[in-house]
């Protein structure tokens, strides 16, 4: 496998994914733009669990 990152490639695993709780303190307009910038990505995926949720 392998290969070489591209720069939007390291920019995109350079950014921080918002979990739920953080989803809870925003504003609707706010976690549009989160999604548009690509910080859900975890959340979205499943991949992030909320704390009252994680099994």
């Amino acid at each position: 496998m392998g290969g070489i990152a591209t720069e939007k490639g390291e920019r995109e695993m350079e950014k921080k994914q918002l979990t739920r709780a953080d989803l809870a303190k925003m504003a609707p307009e706010e976690i549009v733009k989160a999604q548009k910038d690509g910080l859900l990505k975890d959340v979205l995926s499943g991949k992030k669990k909320h704390p009252a949720t994680a099994a």
